[in-house]
């Protein structure tokens, strides 16, 4: 056995496979264990790009979010699927830098003219942008380089599964309440419409509080993600064609050289909605499981970040499977 032993990774979305990757990176023994695996995730679906949103604590945020910044902007993260795209960040009226300004280098407001009509304000940022696409994948490829396993299974009970690693991580996204027995987590319902690329689109636009709230378009390599919505509640995964042409509509207006641009798929996803963030170990005589979820609609911008923190919490916690539950 590994000198770190074994460890039992639930969830296979982009919190799952990162907490994954960073516990083999230190000598674990891992096995993923998940309801959906790429391409079915929730993360799968999502326009993946570094921005904080819909997640909180904020003195907890900033520190995970800088720390998969500096991760994404790695020499080995080349080859999946990462790039940078210019995003504005669009008000109607007077608008306030965001409490993350400091975690991102380069941060600027927009000149005017950079502006669609009926703007008065914008962020104009650079961030990471993820084509999951690839980047999943990527995710999993690595995994699987280190020498982790990738399972599909329905996962019902945590402590079940310290008989078989004394370290669990339960990354389960909207479906970790349930098996934590956290009632406080809750599906952000998101719908997305995946277009054709467009020629001269290639800004990243976003109106989250403002007359299209909210809409954002999100141009990648190989296509436009144009979404969308933050339904709570709603555990939905079926695309609603009424919905979709109600996101058309908004990104077109955002973006008039959408007009007439071929959809080539509709998605829906998940959020795991949380008052925030759970990152903790709950200890057993058998070992811990390390909850690691309520990331809300900022998973890529935290995944790597909490993905660190789980792999000390591991180290730290980690007991022989023997002791007995």
């Amino acid at each position: 056995m590994s000198p770190a032993g074994r460890a039992i990774v639930v969830g296979a979305g982009v919190v799952g496979l990162s907490s994954a990757i960073r516990l083999l990176e230190r000598g674990f023994v891992v096995r993923v264990l998940a309801r959906e695996l790429t391409p079915d995730t929730t993360s799968d679906a999502a326009a993946a790009i570094w921005y904080p949103y819909l997640a909180e604590p904020r003195e907890r945020i900033l520190p995970w979010s800088r720390a998969t910044l500096e991760a994404l902007a790695s020499p080995r993260s080349t080859g999946a699927g990462v790039s940078e795209v210019r995003l504005l960040e669009l008000f109607d009226g007077p608008a306030e830098a965001p409490w993350w300004r400091e975690a991102l280098p380069g941060f600027a407001w927009a000149r005017p003219e950079a502006l669609p009509p009926g703007y008065a304000a914008a962020y104009d940022i650079r961030v990471p942008l993820l084509d999951t696409s690839v980047y999943m994948g990527w995710l999993m490829g690595r995994v699987r380089e280190l020498g982790g396993s990738l399972e599909r299974v329905q996962v019902s009970r945590l402590r079940d599964l310290l008989g078989e690693a004394p370290v669990v991580v339960n990354c389960a996204g909207a479906y970790a309440g349930a098996l934590a027995g956290d009632a406080s987590v809750v599906p952000i319902r998101g719908q997305v419409v995946r277009l054709e690329r467009v020629e001269g689109v290639t800004t990243a636009l976003v109106d989250d509080a403002g007359p299209l709230a909210l809409t954002y378009v999100i141009p990648r390599p190989g296509d436009i993600v144009v979404g969308g919505t933050a339904t709570r509640g709603c555990w939905d995964l079926e695309p609603d064609p009424a919905v979709a042409s109600a996101i058309l509509e908004r990104a077109t207006t955002l973006e008039p050289r959408l007009a007439g641009a071929r959809a080539l798929s509709h998605a829906v996803g998940l959020r795991p909605g949380r008052p925030t963030v759970r990152l903790e170990a709950e200890r057993f005589a058998s070992g811990v499981i390390i909850h690691n979820y309520g990331h809300g609609g900022s998973g890529f911008t935290l995944a790597w970040g909490c993905a660190d923190e789980v792999a000390m919490l591991a180290l730290r916690e980690a007991r022989p499977a023997s002791e007995g539950v």
